[in-house]
């Protein structure tokens, strides 16, 4: 191979090499996010570097005019956790009030009258009234102490028998409400399969129960599919 070769890879490798070395030193370590003069935020000032753009501002986009604030000692917490000394440098920090005075927020006390209406919480808990209950973020189940009384259920006394989802008689609608059943049908259990309108023709059908029906509807009323289309048994071939 001639010099001249040998030369120009040498030259080669070394700037790879360089180049390889230079994107190395190019790794960006964390820092505060900064505006480009693209008016795209960036990670920290390295990447903005590295994507050719100029820093705008040392702060989230978009950047803002220098804020000028008084002096006055007023401090305010932010949305994002730092205090400030008043409402004018949270915004010019780009940031919301959370709440008045020194990080961290504090709830405004409970002010409940002191007259006893006990209420039972959803977690079991008796508190002197509603207004206890609420400033715990509790739910009321039921007026009074805990733990809360089934409801007495007062049904009429007439005698309607309706018949349970859970297959039970009920004496009327009302006592199987009062027991959380739904009705399934009038009358005494068990329900009974509603009649079905079939003409009065004799065209006899078997079933696959082996029982000879009247019609095609008189089967198809009893939920049994038809085997052959004459009195039962079938005969061979039908």
């Amino acid at each position: 191979m001639p010099r001249g070769s040998v030369a120009a890879i040498f030259v080669i490798f070394l700037y790879l090499q360089d180049e390889v070395e230079a994107r190395r030193q190019m790794l960006c370590p964390r820092g505060p996010p900064v505006c480009g003069s693209n008016g795209r935020t960036y990670n920290n000032a390295c990447r903005a570097i590295r994507s050719g753009t100029q820093i705008a501002c040392r702060k989230p986009c978009p950047c803002q005019p220098d804020c000028v604030c008084t002096e006055e000692y007023q401090p305010v917490c932010g949305m994002n956790g730092v205090t400030y000394s008043n409402i004018c440098n949270a915004k010019c920090a780009n940031t919301k009030v959370r709440c008045p005075g020194r990080c961290p927020c504090r709830k405004p006390p409970c002010v409940c009258p002191r007259h006893r209406a006990p209420v039972c919480g959803r977690n079991g808990k008796t508190y002197s009234n509603g207004c206890m209950a609420r400033c715990k973020n509790v739910d009321i189940k039921c007026k009074g102490r805990c733990p809360c009384k089934k409801r007495l259920c007062k049904c009429p006394r007439i005698k309607r028998p309706v018949c349970g989802a859970d297959k039970k008689t009920y004496s009327n609608d009302c006592m199987a409400a009062c027991k959380g059943v739904k009705i399934k049908c009038n009358g005494q259990c068990p329900c009974g399969i509603k009649p079905c309108p079939c003409p009065l023709m004799i065209d006899p059908v078997c079933g696959v129960n082996g029982k000879t029906y009247p019609n095609t509807c008189e089967a198809t009323c009893n939920k049994v599919e038809v085997r052959c289309n004459n009195a039962c048994p079938c005969r061979y071939g039908n």
